[in-house]
Parts: structure tokens; C-alpha cells; sequence
């Protein structure tokens, strides 16, 4: 049971509805005094950040020395979420809020993302209170290329209590330290570009969600232009969603929340209308540009993974994305962003750039845990490439995952088996490791990290991170094992089974239509059971491997004191080996010399041409040669 007052301040929250005006209440002064009762007490508290001093907004759990949850009134701004599963209740501070607690042990959680220390702290209250806490950015993904976004919330929602506009979407998102957050609203503040509340380092887009009750959700991304009708039953099939889609240039159709249910037949419950029936068939014409391989909404983690393992594993590309479904507008839920993607982006960040390199797979998902290094045999995050080869490959890779609370293990896998495991020590917050994957026919590799779950900062009962493979053709053969095409057999003939059942249309031309779909789906996968499809198609063909200079990922890095650079040239000729500065300074030339073809290293020990140590930040590495010139980051950590 609540406190009275919390009680009475959650029956005002439903009540009212603040925007983001109000919210500058909340950095006036604390009222004096008490709240009337004489045992509770102002507690003011106010968040800033470790290095400038400035506030910041967070996600704050605050419970009473009667371990009921408080939170500011809503005068003051606030939006408040109840306690949801095993998860605490929690609101968002724009970095000063005043609540009212009686005298006592009062715990005080404040958390910002997954780059920033979650902050856990006990206040003992015996008067009016006021308290500072600092939260330090142990990590900037920004600066190692990466950026964070949610692709699936709502901040306009059936069941809503907060009217929630994007000035307001922007305080949460800044508040879980997002770069993109896309609302998925229909008409809601919908504009065909991010919203002009965006900053230059978060952005806003106020989207569309496509829901079909028998073919699944689909989350539209980047659109220019409404598609409608935005919710349907037995037509239009998704496939034709998302040649509308497709038609608005930069635009994406990702599969959401896509295993909802055990039950393929149930089309009467809510899991039941969300399942992603129509995926499979989707994706042998390149329909859908991502998976939701961390949602909200899915009744397993594991078995939406084993079904994006299945599709990958019949040779198509599929990136992995992660979508919160959080509502914004209500007093419950998940937060926005306790899900997210990261994407890779070399250049400047922007919202076409994000969603760009998300569909090309440049991917991972994670509810902490952060890969701030992944290659195999240099290549990075969904590329692919084709291995001219006879008998067994030996795949090289460099993995390194770092979280703000420990980890527990590392899993290496090839076409979704674990091929190897690396274990952190007790209290290990970074595992940094290289590998080597032995393959015999063409495969996907990927790298999965886990964990016990520590703070509130951890929404789940463990931490999850997934990176999107690196595709590997061998001799331009199909990425292909016939157990996973034979259970898309089943699904489709799940489907084709439904669809005779209980479809219903109003004219015989759409269920000649769906049903030619099904029956082609149906052959195809037949055919990869049976091993009669072999090769790459042609929009999926990866160009062979070219003779090219190699620059591993430096090791350690971030480093303190020195960093190994192993690199390798396809032939002999002049090499040079520099570091840089982001500007295009050049602080050291490391190697000015002819070599011979093979793997050489050098190594970087911080200090500049001149002999003076560098400061702490990035620096570029650029290894030139007559066939190639390759760049990697330096992360100089003093």
C-alpha cells in the first residue's frame, strides 16, 4: 500500500495533465516546512553531472523509510510511473525535484541510460533535506561512433493519464540518455521529419505504428508521409505496407515486438493479434528492414531469438533492432529506452544517417551492456563477404563488452550455436577477448553478452546484449542449415491453415493473392529444407574479398599507457603507420618504412612527435599503403 500522500499525489497524476511548461516548477524553491502531517519532511534533491557541475535529468526511484515508493506532486512536473512487474516505480527529474517523506531511511535511486553510473544512496530525513547527487559518464559511446535510439515508444496511447507532447518526449529521452526516439502515434504530432524540438545530439520523430490483427505490428520509420489505413485485419498483406513504405525515400519497416504468444491460432487476444505471422514470408522479398530482437511486448526473449536465428539462418539478412513499446502518457510501464539499439554511424550523426546504418545491419541490442569493440577478421557490424576457400576457415575476431555492473559471460556463435564462451571474473565489469571460429561452410557470426541484473538501471531479470552478425559466404554458397527452413515450413503451413480457417475478404482477388504468397513461401522453404537452394540471391550477393591492408583494433583500447597495433599487407611496398587527432593534426608517425608482405605490429605509448604525453580523448590511427588506406579509433584514457 501506498502512503497516504503518495496516494493522494497518483489520484492528482490522474487527474492532471502536466506538459513540459510546467515542469519549470520543478526547479523552483522547495516549499518551507512540512506537507501538514508532522512527521514529513521537504527532501530536495538535485542532480548533476560529475565533470561539469551542470543539471541533468535522470529516471529517480525514491522509497520511504516505509518502503512506499514517493514521488514529486504533479504541480511540480513530474511524470510518474507506478511500480511495473518486478521493476520499482520511478519519475523524471529535470534535475531538481521536491518530494515529501516522512523522517527516516529514505532510498534515493537516480539512473540516466546506460553510459552514466546509476547513483544508490540512503538519506536519512529528520528534517527538511536537501541533497546533491553527482552521476559520472563512465562511457561515451557518441565518441566510439555508436549511437543509442528506441524504435518503438508512444507518447500518445489508449489508457493515458499525461498529456504528453514532444518537448515532453524529449525531456524522457534526454533523461534515459537516448540519440533517437520514434513515437509511433499515427497522426499525433506527426510532421514527415523529427520533430523541431530535436536537439543536435537527440532526436525526436513523431511516427507511425501499422498494426494488423492476423499478420502482426510493424513499427515505420522515417516516414514522409502517413500510410493508412494504419490498423487492418485480413488486407492489405504487410508486404504491401512496406512497398508504400519503401516508396518514401529513407523510410524503414521494422517487424515489431514479433513473438507474442505459444499459440499461433489465437487471433482473439492481444498477444495473440500482435504475432508476426506474415515475417516469414516477408522476408524472401526483402521486405522488412528490421526485427525487434529486444521488445517489451514478446512473451520470451529466447523465442524471438530463435526465430530471428531461423531466418538468418535460411540466408537472409535481417538487422537486429530493439523497441520498448513504453507509453509515455501513462502512469505505468516500462521506460522508454530500457530496450535500445545502438548503431554504428561513420560520419556525422543525424536522423537519416541512424536509420540508414541501422538497415544495413551496422547493429546491437542491449538493456546494458555495451560492445565497444566488435570485429571478425576486420570486418565490422553487418558487413558481408564473400571467401573464396577450400576446407575449413579459421574466422579471427576481437570482441570487448563493458558495463556499468558486472557480467557474467560472453558467447561466441556461429548460425545461433555457441561456439565459444568467455566467463568474467567475480565483479568483472569488462570482458575484452579475441577468438577464432573455424567454420566449414558459410555462417553468421555473432556475439551475445549476459549477466545478473544489479540496479534499477536494468530493466529484466538479467542483462542482455546481442550484436548483428558478420556474414561470412564461403565460395559464394548460401548461409543455410536445413533444421531452421524446415521449421519455417511448419509456420507457413501454420499459417496457410489459419488463413483457410478463419480468413475473410471482400473480394476473392485478395485471398487468391494471399494464398499464392503462402504457396510460394511454402515451396521455397521446401526447397531450402531439402538443400535444392544453394547459392546467395542476387540482392543479397556479398562482393568477394578483395586484397587489402588490415588494421586490427588496437589492444588494449581504451588504453593508459601503451597500445599494441598488429596490421597486415597483402604485398610489399612503402608503408606508413600515423596517429591523429580528430582535427587531422598529425601527433605521431610510428612507421615510415618498406615492408614485406605479412602481420606486423607497432605500438603507441601516448606520446606525441615531440615527446609530450597526449591528453586523454580520440585519436585516429591510419595505416596507408599502396594498395589500401584503413582507419581505426584510439580511445587515450589517462
Amino acid at each position: 500500500m501506498m502512503t497516504w500522500l503518495a496516494s493522494a499525489a497518483l489520484a492528482v497524476a490522474l487527474a492532471l495533465a502536466p506538459t513540459a511548461a510546467a515542469r519549470a516548477a520543478e526547479s523552483a524553491a522547495p516549499p518551507s516546512g512540512h506537507s501538514g502531517r508532522p512527521d514529513f519532511y521537504a527532501l530536495t534533491i538535485t542532480i548533476l553531472d560529475g565533470q561539469t557541475e551542470e543539471q541533468l535529468s535522470a529516471r529517480c526511484s525514491v522509497v520511504d523509510a516505509g518502503g512506499q515508493p514517493v514521488h514529486p506532486i504533479p504541480a511540480a512536473g513530474c511524470f510518474y510511473h507506478a511500480p511495473y512487474g518486478n521493476a520499482p516505480s520511478y519519475f523524471y527529474s529535470g534535475g531538481q525535484s521536491t518530494l515529501f517523506v516522512p523522517s527516516g531511511p529514505t532510498e534515493v535511486t537516480v539512473a540516466r541510460g546506460f553510459e552514466y553510473g546509476t547513483v544508490v544512496d540512503t538519506v536519512c530525513v529528520a528534517s527538511d533535506t536537501t541533497v546533491t547527487f553527482h552521476i559520472d559518464r563512465w562511457i561515451d559511446m557518441n565518441g566510439l561512433g555508436f549511437y543509442s535510439g528506441d524504435c518503438h515508444t508512444h507518447a500518445h496511447h489508449s489508457g493515458g493519464v499525461y498529456t504528453v507532447e514532444p518537448d515532453d518526449v524529449l525531456f524522457m529521452a534526454q533523461a534515459e540518455g537516448l540519440n533517437v526516439i520514434n513515437c509511433l502515434d499515427i497522426a499525433y504530432f506527426f510532421t514527415g521529419g523529427p520533430d523541431p524540438c530535436s536537439t543536435s545530439d537527440c532526436i525526436v520523430y513523431m511516427t507511425e505504428e501499422h498494426r494488423s490483427s492476423v499478420y502482426g505490428h510493424s513499427g515505420l520509420l522515417g516516414l514522409s508521409t502517413l500510410v493508412m489505413p494504419p490498423s487492418t485485419t485480413w488486407w492489405p498483406l504487410l508486404m504491401d505496407v512496406a512497398d508504400e513504405v519503401h516508396a518514401q525515400p529513407g523510410a524503414a519497416i521494422i517487424c515489431a515486438h514479433p513473438i507474442t504468444t505459444d499459440d499461433f491460432f489465437d487471433i482473439e487476444t492481444v498477444s495473440g493479434k500482435m504475432l508476426a505471422r506474415e515475417l516469414p514470408i516477408d522476408v524472401i522479398k526483402y521486405k522488412i528492414d528490421g526485427y525487434e530482437l529486444l521488445s517489451c511486448y514478446s512473451n520470451s526473449h529466447r523465442r524471438t531469438m530463435q526465430m530471428w536465428y531461423r531466418i538468418l539462418n535460411c540466408g537472409f539478412r535481417l538487422p537486429a533492432c530493439a523497441g520498448t513499446d513504453a507509453t509515455m502518457s501513462a502512469a505505468y510501464g516500462k521506460p522508454p529506452g530500457c530496450y535500445r539499439v545502438y548503431v554504428q554511424i561513420d560520419g556525422e550523426f543525424s536522423y537519416d544517417s541512424w536509420l540508414s546504418n541501422l538497415v544495413a545491419g551496422r547493429t546491437f541490442v542491449t538493456n546494458g551492456p555495451l560492445f565497444t569493440d566488435l570485429e571478425v577478421r576486420n570486418f565490422a557490424l553487418g558487413d558481408s563477404v564473400n571467401l573464396a576457400t577450400q576446407g575449413l576457415t579459421y574466422l579471427d575476431g576481437h570482441v570487448r563488452v563493458e558495463c556499468e555492473t558486472p557480467l557474467r559471460r560472453v558467447d561466441i556463435l556461429c548460425n545461433g550455436r555457441i561456439d565459444q564462451t568467455f566467463y568474467a571474473e567475480e565483479g568483472q565489469c569488462v570482458i575484452d577477448t579475441s577468438f577464432i571460429v573455424t567454420v566449414d561452410e558459410s555462417s553468421w557470426i555473432a556475439v551475445r553478452a549476459s549477466g545478473p541484473k544489479a540496479n534499477m538501471a536494468t530493466v529484466g531479470d538479467s542483462l542482455f546484449a546481442h550484436s548483428g552478425p558478420v556474414y561470412f559466404y564461403l565460395n559464394g554458397a548460401r548461409i543455410l542449415e536445413t533444421e531452421s527452413a524446415q521449421e519455417l515450413v511448419e509456420w507457413v503451413a501454420d499459417f496457410e491453415t489459419l488463413v483457410i480457417t478463419e480468413g475473410e475478404w471482400t473480394d476473392p482477388g485478395q485471398s487468391l493473392r494471399v494464398f499464392e504468397e503462402i504457396d510460394a513461401a511454402s515451396a521455397f522453404y521446401s526447397a531450402l529444407a531439402s538443400g535444392a537452394v544453394t547459392g546467395v540471391d542476387g540482392e543479397q550477393s556479398p562482393e568477394p574479398e578483395a586484397a587489402v591492408a588490415r588494421l586490427e583494433p588496437a589492444r588494449p583500447n581504451p588504453f593508459e599507457s601503451d597500445s599494441a597495433l598488429w596490421f597486415s599487407t597483402p604485398a610489399e611496398g612503402h608503408v606508413r603507420l600515423s596517429v591523429y587527432a580528430p582535427s587531422g593534426r598529425l601527433v605521431r608517425a610510428l612507421i615510415d618504412a618498406r615492408l614485406p608482405a605479412g602481420r606486423h605490429v607497432a605500438s603507441w605509448d601516448g606520446v606525441s612527435s615531440s615527446g609530450r604525453p597526449c591528453g586523454s580523448g580520440v585519436y585516429l590511427c591510419r595505416l596507408e599503403c599502396d594498395v589500401d588506406v584503413v582507419t581505426r579509433k584510439l580511445v587515450l584514457m589517462r
